[in-house]
């Protein structure tokens, strides 16, 4: 064999190692892209029901040796579904944070002392933009169910021992009120009771009664 086969030769050969390595590296990449997007397609899931059969079908479409033609079909379903849900958490955001400003709102109403105004004000600066985030929900929850406890709690448990609490404020003065009533026709009649008895000493002896005795009734003939 000559020099110059010798050397196309080696070219060929040396041609078709490097083509097996592009091979190799290219089914590895596509495992990994496979896998990635079968996990992905599984955390995405809960979401959307639309959402959640896209994805349940591209796991099932990747698995496969011939995908190009089931991925063409199902990436435009993919992503019409994907842009309606987009559309149903905004709505969902914006409920949940009318809800959450609603509550807050109506605890501020409420006579707080600093220590739970104060962290209620922060709380309610900065529900705008964490209740866009789906993992700020949970810590949003929490965090408004305790300062509610907090604020609550004031209600009964007034700051200053010597000041009642807001529901003894209300009802507190209702219940004096109504005692006041029951004892006011008792302090308007002992007045008169001691005045009738004084009168009755002034009479001459002959002409007091005694105030169980009976009048005399008088036989008619």
């Amino acid at each position: 064999m000559s020099d110059e086969a010798q050397r196309w030769k080696e070219k060929y050969l040396k041609s078709i190692e490097q083509q097996e390595k592009l091979e190799r590296r290219w089914d590895a990449r596509l495992d990994l892209l496979r896998r990635g997007l079968v996990r992905s397609t599984l955390a995405a899931e809960g979401t959307d029901r639309a959402v959640d059969q896209c994805m349940k079908e591209m796991r099932e479409v990747v698995r496969t040796d011939e995908m190009d033609a089931g991925l063409a079909a199902l990436i435009p379903r993919l992503e019409k579904a994907v842009l309606d849900s987009e559309q149903r958490r905004e709505t969902r955001v914006n409920q949940t944070s009318a809800a959450l400003t609603a509550l807050v709102t109506q605890l501020q109403t409420l006579p707080l002392p600093r220590e739970v105004s104060r962290p209620l004000k922060n709380f309610a600066k900065q529900l705008d933009n964490r209740v866009s985030q789906a993992r700020e929900i949970p810590l949003l929850l929490s965090e408004l169910s305790g300062l509610q406890g907090k604020a609550l709690s004031q209600l009964d448990s007034p700051a200053e021992p010597g000041r009642p609490g807001l529901l003894q404020r209300l009802f507190g003065h209702r219940e004096a009120d109504d005692a006041a009533m029951q004892v006011a026709p008792v302090a308007e009649q002992a007045p008169s009771q001691r005045l009738s008895k004084q009168a009755r000493r002034r009479l001459p002896r002959h002409c007091q009664q005694p105030a169980n005795s009976q009048r005399p009734s008088i036989k008619r003939t």
